[in-house]
């Protein structure tokens, strides 16, 4: 699998705004590691937006007990969220190994 991720994703010098948006359309999958800062972060919030303006699958990973912010409930209603401050890290694991590919994203 091939993995983006903003803070490794954008050289120096880019416009960050445009490389998430293209990094965003060209995902496969989003996913949406919900914690106290992500959740309080409005870029989140609007990354959320894009992927599903763009119909791209959402995979919320719950990394720590926190609340979804009312500004993503609507977006995240009816998503199975996989709880990853729970139970045993390889089960967890295998969780989201399963969800990747029933969304059709496989090891490369």
């Amino acid at each position: 699998m091939t993995v983006w991720m903003d803070q490794s994703g954008i050289d120096g010098a880019t416009l960050w705004a445009q490389e998430i948006t293209d990094a965003i359309r060209r995902a496969k999958v989003c996913l949406l590691f919900g914690s106290a800062a992500s959740f309080s972060s409005s870029h989140v919030t609007r990354e959320v937006s894009l992927a599903l303006e763009e119909r791209k699958p959402i995979l919320p990973l719950q990394l720590e007990p926190v609340e979804t912010p009312s500004a993503m409930r609507y977006q995240l209603a009816g998503i199975q969220h996989i709880i990853l401050y729970q139970g045993d890290a390889d089960a967890n694991f295998q969780l989201i190994l399963r969800a990747l590919t029933r969304l059709g994203v496989g090891a490369s």
